[in-house]
């Protein structure tokens, strides 16, 4: 059940950026690493979502590009983290991240709804 809940959150409260170089000084590009999750995040979303379209933003104010790589969430995570990409948008704080990445303030801020089956009893405590 804690593990269904750490993926709960882990995909649900989606609205921190977890950097870990801001881009390149030479090329002022920030390649950030992306997963799909709509409205908020996906490849093929209109700014590829909500979320990583206040990102490019974000950056373009700093005169930053981004260029986003979309990846199964593990792979993201570890790309970044790795250091092949600069940075991975979508992540809530928690202190195992903290250790290799910086976190922006919550870009959204989203209740977590756990769903179950009627047929199947689900115990948990919080």
């Amino acid at each position: 059940m804690r593990r269904i809940f750490t993926a709960l959150l882990l995909f649900v409260f989606f609205g921190t950026i977890a950097c870990v170089s801001i881009a390149s000084a030479e090329g002022r590009v920030a390649r950030i690493t992306n997963g799909d999750w709509p409205p908020f995040l996906g490849e093929h979303l209109p700014e590829n979502g909500a979320i990583s379209q206040v990102v490019r933003e974000s950056f373009a104010l700093k005169g930053i590009e981004t260029r986003y790589g979309f990846f199964p969430w593990a792979r993201a995570l570890a790309l970044a983290a790795e250091g092949k990409w600069d940075a991975s948008v979508g992540w809530a704080f928690s202190e195992e991240r903290a250790r290799d990445f910086y976190f922006s303030d919550a870009l959204v801020d989203l209740p977590v709804i756990l769903f179950s089956r009627n047929d199947k009893k689900v115990e948990w405590k919080e």
